[in-house]
């Protein structure tokens, strides 16, 4: 069985978006508006639109 290295990090932030009648191409950017916005505050984090 393999073993982790203790001093492995990983992180993980998150942008979504509720679907509100606009375009696919709309919807994509507002969550990856919110994803930039995770990042931003410190990721780690998850934003929804």
């Amino acid at each position: 069985m393999a073993s982790i290295d203790p001093s492995f990090t990983c992180t993980l932030s998150i942008g979504a978006a509720v679907y509100r009648g606009e375009t696919i191409e709309q919807l994509i950017n507002r969550a990856d508006e919110q994803l930039y916005i995770s990042k931003a505050n410190g990721r780690n984090r998850a934003n929804v639109a």
